[in-house]
């Protein structure tokens, strides 16, 4: 368990506080947003003794913003060894340097060991309190977690463009030997190229993702309809029959371009998956879990012969299946899933029977 002491005696944070009531005015000003956003977001007083969570950073910590404005104090929770870094970084904020990001552990309630938190920090106006945004252990795992975590993806990164490249060069050179390009090199030619394009676009959008537009409450089943619509044709000329099932009555959700993009990766490994064709259903109902409300999307894979697949593999990335590399496609769909406060995992029902299930939590009020 990491070691907590109490922070009397040591530096405080030298910051002038505006108070609560600048908080509040703040809040109206922005007209609550980031009570409206799925990622965890706060906004701090300068001297941090104030805060207004919203309800994904309340799960994330296990703490309301009541706790923090009525005694137990931030710093509290922050591992001994890592105040003076985390005071630092506040003070530069401050000072005007902005953004900050800071790492750091943090012990959330009923937890007997702290977590990693990346705190990414800034001014909502000249005069204003404070933003943040937090990304969990999971995702940022500290300074050291991160950068290997990144040196491995890179080391794969550059493994599959070595290896796509000598395939493409090998072509070439049947081609220079023969004085023609057969048709089927041109098509291995082309689907390398295809390849590489995806690879690069993968690695970016995972190194710094994209801000996408804003987002609007709809109907869920609409955005699945639409994903499924664009990926008929390409399924249907591989055998696929596509199948939607809709359970239960839908409540309207902040979905957006994100959403559709990892359904679309979710399909694409699908496509993959049925190599010799087969039936893909894409489901949804309501779901009671934890006194909360949950949409459940399965995606149900079912081949006429077992799939060559192991559970635990599935979100490695440059996972090969069907001789097929599928890149970074499922490692960012889980991404952008966690970034909706939703979860996906993938269980082999029977050898020819695979699912994916999605659950999206519902936030309260909605629907």
């Amino acid at each position: 368990m990491a070691s907590l002491t109490p922070i009397s005696g040591r530096k405080a944070l030298r910051l002038t506080s505006r108070g609560a009531d600048d908080l509040k005015n703040a809040s109206a000003r922005a007209g609550h947003w980031i009570g409206l956003l799925p990622v965890p977001l706060a906004l701090w007083s300068r001297d941090r003794r104030t805060a207004i969570f919203n309800q994904p950073l309340r799960r994330l910590l296990g703490f309301k913003e009541a706790a923090f404005n009525v005694g137990l104090r931030w710093m509290a929770r922050v591992v001994a060894a890592d105040r003076d870094r985390v005071n630092a970084e506040w003070e530069r904020l401050a000072a005007g340097q902005t953004p900050s990001v800071c790492v750091y552990r943090f012990l959330p309630r009923k937890r007997d060991a702290a977590i990693w938190l990346r705190e990414t920090a800034f001014l909502l106006d000249s005069q204003g309190p404070v933003c943040t945004h937090y990304a969990v252990a999971s995702e940022a795992a500290g300074i050291d977690g991160e950068a290997a975590r990144l040196q491995e993806l890179f080391a794969g990164f550059t493994h599959e463009i070595a290896n796509t490249l000598q395939m493409i060069g090998a072509e070439v050179e049947l081609a220079r030997l023969d004085g023609s390009l057969p048709e089927v090199s041109a098509q291995r030619m082309a689907g390398g190229l295809k390849h590489l394009r995806h690879l690069i676009g993968d690695i970016a959008e995972y190194v710094a993702p994209k801000s996408g537009a804003p987002v609007r409450s709809e109907d869920p089943a609409t955005a699945i309809a639409e994903v499924m619509k664009a990926s008929e044709a390409e399924l249907a000329g591989q055998g696929i029959r596509l199948h939607f099932a809709l359970h239960d009555r839908l409540p309207k959700l902040r979905l957006g371009g994100e959403f559709r993009n990892a359904l679309r990766r979710l399909i694409d490994f699908s496509r993959v998956l049925l190599q010799r064709g087969g039936e893909l259903t894409i489901g949804a109902r309501m779901r009671e879990m934890d006194a909360r409300r949950h949409l459940e999307l399965s995606i149900i894979n079912a081949a006429p012969t077992s799939l060559p697949i192991k559970e635990s593999e599935v979100f490695r990335p440059y996972l090969k299946v069907n001789q097929q590399s599928v890149g970074l496609s499922l490692t960012l769909a889980r991404h952008i899933l966690r970034r909706h406060c939703a979860t996906v995992e993938f269980r082999k029902e029977r050898e020819n029977c695979a699912v994916f299930s999605v659950l999206i939590e519902v936030p309260a009020g909605d629907g």
